[in-house]
């Protein structure tokens, strides 16, 4: 399944199917010493590349063609190493940090965009509060928060304070049904009056629980218009964390 927010330049893209080889596993760390070897030479390289980026997008108000498709090959090369060394993932990835050849990816624009200079010039302040996100979200995570097999997904929709049913409904019970709010920001409005967006987050395989989120809506009167399974994205982690969205 397939769910993304529309125009936004920037997607994490997870087409996994959850396969893990048990060798590679056991020495996942020794397979990956080059790769940290290469990803330590390759951040001194951004480091000062970034500073050079920095001024010029400064006074020109968009990066340099050849600086923003570096920038983006080492972005998603930290994503496609990061998701092999946390077992996000299973295939060994390349070294150059390519668009599609990775399970985990990370979806950037093909070329640079034109960009306010007053953002530019205080970009750093502007991030504090994703840096605090993002330091938050490594320290404080943790488990299993998979709601589908093999899926690929871009965003996770819907909106508001979600719930975690670990290991599915107690008893066989029902599923509780989660009002998705407005402050998710991959929430769609409202289809027409009264109709609401839910959102239902458990672990194991999701496509089991379809049948009785229907019947649950049956019972109450609902009509069901449209039903995705994906996998969370950081924002439903967070909005877990602290109950109420990044923009909401």
């Amino acid at each position: 399944m397939n769910t993304a927010m529309d125009g936004h330049p920037v997607r994490l893209v997870v087409e996994d199917d959850y396969g893990r080889n048990r060798l590679t596993v056991f020495f996942r760390l020794l397979l990956a010493i080059p790769h940290l070897v290469w990803f330590f030479l390759w951040t001194i390289l951004i480091v000062v590349t970034a500073i050079a980026n920095w001024l010029i997008s400064l006074f020109t108000g968009r990066p340099p063609g050849g600086l923003h498709r570096l920038m983006c090959s080492y972005v998603r090369y930290q994503a496609h190493l990061t998701a092999y060394l946390s077992l996000a993932a299973n295939p060994y990835p390349g070294f150059a940090g390519e668009e599609g050849e990775y399970p985990v990816d990370i979806r950037l624009p093909a070329e640079p965009q034109e960009q306010p200079r007053w953002t530019i010039l205080i970009r750093i302040v502007l991030a504090i509060p994703a840096l605090l996100v993002s330091a938050a979200l490594a320290g404080s995570t943790g488990g299993s928060f998979s709601a589908g097999r093999g899926r690929k997904t871009e965003r996770a929709n819907g909106g508001g304070a979600p719930g975690f049913m670990p290991g599915g409904f107690p008893g066989g019970g029902p599923p509780p049904l989660m009002p998705g709010g407005s402050g998710g920001a991959g929430n769609q409005p409202p289809d027409g009056p009264g109709a609401r967006h839910l959102r239902l987050y458990c672990e194991g395989d999701a496509a089991g629980l379809v049948s009785p989120v229907v019947r649950t809506l049956g019972e109450r009167g609902a009509t069901l218009a449209d039903l995705q399974l994906g996998r969370p994205s950081l924002e439903d982690v967070f909005i877990h964390l602290t109950g109420r969205g990044l923009r909401g």
